[in-house]
């Protein structure tokens, strides 16, 4: 089951990415006057595919080989989390980078749906999910990182 949810939140990331980078051209590119319901979908779906990535993150942390769980089998105590790099990135700066990322989106869709000046809201949108792109790219754990942190671009393939 382990495999098969790791597999899962790294397809999901590709999509979620995909989501995100609509959204921006969306926002930065208007193509509408109105902010009609269309562009309330688009915001939904990455909404959605947020929460399933939240899901799927919170199982691997307490569950996967790279979470919490190895704190037991490798025998670290907590107080080694900030003093070994591998350990602070998967138990500390990749979970809370994508969450503070998640609660900007959570943010941008919340003004999407406000009542506010249409230029305004455009604006605000686009600089919270560029914002939020630059935090998941920093916390995304690409293959020309540290060995130790390091991970194949899409897991499935191998």
């Amino acid at each position: 089951m382990y495999t098969g949810v790791l597999n899962f939140h790294s397809i999901l990331r590709w999509c979620f990415l995909l989501l995100l980078a609509i959204n921006i051209i969306r926002s930065l590119f208007p193509t509408t006057k109105h902010y009609n319901g269309e562009n309330l979908n688009w915001g939904r779906w990455l909404l959605v595919a947020t929460y399933f990535n939240l899901a799927t993150s919170i199982y691997l942390y307490l569950f996967g080989r790279y979470g919490i769980t190895l704190l037991k089998h490798e025998g670290y105590q907590y107080s080694d989390i900030f003093n070994i790099p591998y350990l602070r990135f998967w138990l500390v700066e990749h979970p809370s980078m994508m969450l503070l990322s998640m609660i900007i989106i959570g943010v941008a869709n919340r003004i999407s749906r406000s009542k506010s000046l249409l230029d305004n809201k455009y604006r605000m949108m686009s600089i919270l999910y560029i914002m939020a792109l630059c935090i998941i790219l920093a916390a995304i754990p690409w293959p020309f990182r540290n060995a130790s942190i390091a991970r194949e671009v899409v897991r499935t393939l191998n």
